[in-house]
Formats: C-alpha cells, sequence, structure tokens
C-alpha cells in the first residue's frame, strides 16, 4: 500500500492508489475499503477500478470523495488474508460562493462593498469599466478613487489554495454626480459682416460627470457690451446678428449640469467685410498626382542628362569664345595672322591717313571683306619720291576697292605714307 498515511488533492484533481503485495504466493484477489466500507464496482461514479482491482483511481475529485482507503489482498485456497495500512485522501474544495455584495457610503469618487464572509482565503473584487482587480482579505473593501457620475458593475470571489468557484452575482452601481472636469469646445463656422455661427457638442460622460441640463453663450464687442444667451441640452447651434462689420468680438462659453456649471472656454472672431463670407471650417481641397517610381526614376535621369548636355554645350562656347579673344588680341598687336591657317579670319577696322597740308583727317579707304596672310604683309616707303616695289605676289592676299580719296591729285605727299 502506498507509504504515506495522509494525501491531499485539490480539487476537481485525480489520484490513483495502487496496492503491492511481497512475497505472496499465487496470484492475490484485491478489493477496497473507504471508511470500513467495501467499495463495490459502480457505487461512486468517481472511483474506477482496474481489471484485477489491483489499482483504484479516484478522479475529478470532490469533497465527497475524501476518507480512509484500505487495500486487502486475499488468498482463498491459502486462507491468506492481508490489509494495507489505512491512507487518507483530502480533497480541497474551494470555499462557497459569495451571496451578492452590497454598496454603502457611495459618494462622487468612492464607496464601500461589503459581503457575507466564508472559510476563503482572500477574495477578489471586480470592478468595470476598467476591467479593475483588487484583493482583500476581509469581507469588506473601500474602493477610491472613483469617476463622478459613472454606472459600475462589481463581483466578488472567494479563493483558496484550490481555487474558486467562481464569482458571485453582479450588482451595478453609481456614483454620485462632481463638478465638470473641462469646458466646452465649441466652432465659430460661417461669418459674414454681421452675422457669427457658433456650433458646439454635448460633452462625454466622464467630462460632465452629471446630467447637462444646459449651456450659455455670452458675446463681448470691444466695449466690453455683453450679449448673452442661453440655451437647452438640446441645443447644439445659435447664430448671432446684429454686429458691426470688421469688428472683433470675444465669446465664452459654458455648460451647466443639475449641480455644477463647467470653465469657460473663450475664443475670438471678426466679422467680415460687407458682401463677403468666411467659412474657417471649409478646408479647400487640393488635388495631388501621383506617379509611379519607374516614371520617377526615369524623369530624374533624362533630366541629369539634359543638364550635362547644357553644361558641355556651354564649356565649348566659353572655350571658343577664349580662343577668338586670344586671336583679336594677336591681330592687332602684331598687324599679321604669321601664316597660320588654323585661326580664324577677322576684320580690321577703318584705317585714317593724315593729309600734309590739311588740318583734318579723311577716311581714304576701308576694308569690307575679311583675309588672311600666307606670308608677311608688303611693306611701302617713300623717301624723296621714291618707291619700292611690293614685295608680296598679287595671288597671296587681297585687298579691298580704295574709294573715296579726298586730297589733290597733282600735290605730292609729304611724310610717310601708311599702309591701307
Amino acid at each position: 500500500a502506498p507509504s504515506p498515511s495522509t494525501s491531499s488533492i485539490p480539487w476537481k484533481t485525480s489520484l490513483v492508489l495502487q496496492c503491492k503485495t511481497q512475497n505472496w504466493p499465487g496470484s492475490p484477489t484485491y478489493f477496497w475499503k473507504k471508511n470500513d466500507n467495501t467499495i463495490y464496482p459502480n457505487s461512486d461514479e468517481k472511483l474506477l477500478f482496474s481489471d484485477t482491482k489491483q489499482r483504484l483511481t479516484i478522479s475529478n475529485a470532490t469533497k465527497s470523495q475524501s476518507g480512509e482507503y484500505v487495500c486487502i489482498a486475499t488468498e482463498n485456497d491459502a486462507y491468506l488474508f492481508e490489509s494495507s495500512v489505512a491512507l487518507t485522501v483530502l480533497v480541497v474544495e474551494p470555499p462557497p460562493i459569495p451571496a451578492a455584495p452590497s454598496a454603502s457610503n457611495i459618494s462622487s469618487t468612492s464607496l464601500t462593498l461589503s459581503w457575507t464572509g466564508t472559510s476563503a482565503e482572500y477574495y477578489i473584487v471586480s470592478l468595470n469599466p476598467g476591467g479593475i482587480e483588487v484583493k482583500s482579505t476581509l469581507p469588506s473593501i473601500a474602493l477610491t478613487p472613483l469617476q463622478p457620475y459613472t454606472l459600475y458593475t462589481l463581483s466578488v470571489a472567494a479563493f483558496n489554495s484550490a481555487g474558486t468557484r467562481g464569482p458571485s452575482e453582479t450588482i451595478s452601481i453609481r456614483t454620485d454626480p462632481g463638478t465638470p472636469s473641462g469646458g466646452l469646445d465649441f466652432t465659430v463656422g460661417l461669418r459674414t459682416s454681421t452675422t457669427l455661427d457658433v456650433t458646439w457638442k454635448k460633452p462625454p460622460a466622464d467630462m460632465a460627470n452629471d446630467i447637462v441640463t444646459g449651456y450659455t453663450l455670452t458675446v463681448f464687442d470691444k466695449d466690453e457690451n455683453a450679449l448673452v444667451r442661453r440655451f437647452n441640452d438640446t441645443v447644439d447651434r445659435f447664430t448671432v446678428s446684429g454686429l458691426v462689420p470688421m469688428s472683433q468680438y470675444t465669446l465664452n462659453m459654458v455648460f451647466h449640469t443639475r449641480c455644477c456649471s463647467s470653465p469657460a472656454v473663450t475664443k475670438s472672431a471678426y466679422t467680415v467685410r460687407e458682401g463677403e463670407t468666411v467659412d474657417p471650417t471649409i478646408i479647400p481641397r487640393t488635388e495631388s498626382t501621383s506617379s509611379s517610381p519607374t516614371v520617377s526614376i526615369v524623369g530624374a535621369v533624362v533630366g541629369s542628362l539634359v543638364l550635362l548636355v547644357l553644361i558641355a554645350a556651354l564649356l565649348v562656347i566659353i572655350v571658343r569664345a577664349r580662343r577668338a579673344h586670344e586671336i583679336r588680341k594677336e591681330v592687332w598687336n602684331d598687324g599679321t595672322l604669321d601664316g597660320r591657317d588654323d585661326l580664324v579670319p577677322v576684320s580690321p577696322p577703318p584705317v585714317y591717313c593724315s593729309a600734309a597740308d590739311e588740318g583734318t583727317s579723311s577716311q581714304i579707304a576701308s576694308v569690307s571683306n575679311s583675309f588672311k596672310f600666307k606670308s608677311p604683309p608688303p611693306a611701302y616707303r617713300s623717301s624723296a619720291g621714291e618707291e619700292e616695289e611690293e614685295t608680296a605676289s598679287e595671288t597671296d592676299r587681297s585687298v579691298s576697292t580704295v574709294s573715296n580719296v579726298d586730297h589733290e591729285p597733282n600735290k605730292p605727299s609729304q611724310g610717310r605714307d601708311t599702309w591701307i
């Protein structure tokens, strides 16, 4: 038989009792007793035997299965009879379910809950809304802080080492009203030159902390003159009229409960010019277009390529402009192209010469077309009427026609001639 003399098991659990024999001749027969009474098959649905009755199972145990169990082995042929040591089985049950609790000392933020005590080790009080659980070792508890004018549901469950049988009947308790915890938000909507449209919504219960009975709207002008209007709890809109165009007004609004009034909420608003209408509560619609990521990437790549092409073209223009500038500078400084075919031809400015017997200068020639030399240009000298011949070939240069000579044809020139 099992060695312990006492075995405690939790409520609605199982326990197996095994009967063993030592140095027993033959095959013994087994039977069991509980509290000195023979246990017969099917006498208790929670007591189950094995085929040889050597094993007894206590299933889904309750307090009624508690007691002293004894296993007996017999051998009829040998007239043997032996009893095991008694085993005490103790099934620990949870305490009974408490009766419905009651509430007392109710205020806007607290109450006291009481119930009938049982053999419990402790109690759990469940409070909703909020899903709050509070532990107590006594059959009463003070619950605080609570919300004013709020309906709570409460229940109690008793516990011990075996657990609980479940919560008690639920009761509903409403706390007393309290002072409003916030102000009434309102909106100044449509505005004209002489009116302001005011709208509001009923405050939530956790702000009002009581039943809302009405509203008060006060409108002040710049001279502190006040217009006061009161409304019942079913009104949620009012249009203030008889105002002055292009003027500022201050609006205060409160709501009222059976005991108290809320804090005032203040806002400022302007009337508009005559003939205008403004509604700040209407937000203009803006249409937005979205493109796929692929289109955005392609656009970025194309934009980058175009930018690179523009930069390259700008660099080419800058380089060519600098080369042209260097060529012009060389031509004007040296008077020759030095036989360089790679340079861009340029046109020299008009050339003027001085008349020896006149006090004025006359333009005698102009070059109308561009030219370039493959050899140094010829030089002219005049000395005592002698003139050197041209050294340059006619095929190596081209000169524009000289016209508009303004001097006397038979009068010899004086001084140095100028190359044209």
